[in-house]
């Protein structure tokens, strides 16, 4: 949570609020080192300032560096707790940002085209995939309805400056040259707003109209059968449906199914794609040193 919160467009309260929790912390033990001690009080300022100041950059530090390897820690934790993991065929993982060839790159992720699927697979002698998390959202809600052979997923947290989306077209997911497409932060800052980006993401009608328009130009490219939105702001599906008939009409704006366990559908599309690779000939083929190698087969 801390790191989404740092990535968003509220980074400024967080590093606000780190430094204030600091310099409590720096003046408490300052001062008592210094007791007993003729110390100017400009002086002690200066030492709070300075000490407050790099308690909080290696705070903010660990944030932008470490969390990437937190993922290693992860897997190793749970294959240490539980010994019938070491029967396991493969690792699934669903992250934010593109993901191609085991490799993840984030936009303002500190280790940019962090190749963790590689990293996993050595170390855990299997096959490590690694998929976007709204492509595995949209999956999970694909597998766990049978009405539609379409459909559009998209999800933005409240604050977050980019959201993301995931397609599935007769019961394929779309991923595109280099897994880029449900990558929406190319084009959103793009939309004529009458304000800033940063104020649209951080207001409820700002959050709705983005969405608006995310799935209105998903709906003209490709007019899925439903749509399945996880946007913090919108909670009724029917009446974001009725405003994309607004512009559509009625006869084309597809039904809108909030999702409310968007963890939940992540977690079973990821499930679902990292099954299907391991039935697929086509990956098992490649080894576990090899399958990071080759791009993903995709619609």
């Amino acid at each position: 949570a801390v790191y989404h919160v740092y990535y968003s467009v509220s980074r400024d309260v967080l590093a606000s609020y780190l430094y204030n929790v600091s310099e409590i912390c720096m003046r408490c033990y300052i001062e008592n080192q210094c007791e007993g001690l003729d110390f100017d009080e400009k002086d002690l300022n200066d030492l709070v300032f300075l000490y407050a100041s790099m308690l909080e950059g290696v705070v903010i530090n660990i944030m932008c560096e470490g969390l990437t390897r937190d993922v290693e820690d992860l897997v190793e934790t749970l294959f240490a707790r539980n010994p019938a993991m070491k029967d396991l065929d493969a690792i699934g993982i669903a992250v934010p940002g593109v993901t191609c060839r085991g490799v993840v790159t984030l936009e303002n992720f500190s280790e940019e085209g962090y190749d963790l699927g590689r990293i996993l697979a050595r170390r855990f002698g299997i096959p490590a995939y690694l998929d976007n998390n709204c492509n595995a959202a949209a999956v999970g809600c694909y597998v766990s309805q049978e009405k539609y052979e379409s459909l559009v997923f998209f999800r933005h947290a409240f604050g977050h400056p980019a959201g993301g989306f995931g397609t599935v077209i007769d019961g394929k997911l779309l991923k595109g040259r280099g897994n880029l497409a449900g990558e929406p932060k190319y084009y959103e800052r793009r939309f004529a707003f009458d304000t800033d980006f940063e104020s649209v993401v951080l207001s409820e009608s700002g959050m709705h109209l983005l969405a608006e328009d995310v799935v209105l130009s998903a709906i003209s490219l490709i007019s899925p059968e439903a749509v399945y939105l996880a946007v913090d702001t919108i909670d009724d599906g029917e009446e974001f449906r009725r405003s994309l008939a607004k512009v559509l009409g009625d006869e084309y704006a597809p039904p809108v199914h909030i999702v409310n366990d968007y963890v939940e559908r992540v977690y079973l599309g990821e499930l679902a794609m990292a099954m299907q690779k391991l039935r697929d000939p086509y990956y098992r083929s490649l080894g576990v040193g090899m399958w990071h190698g080759i791009a993903p087969r995709a619609v």
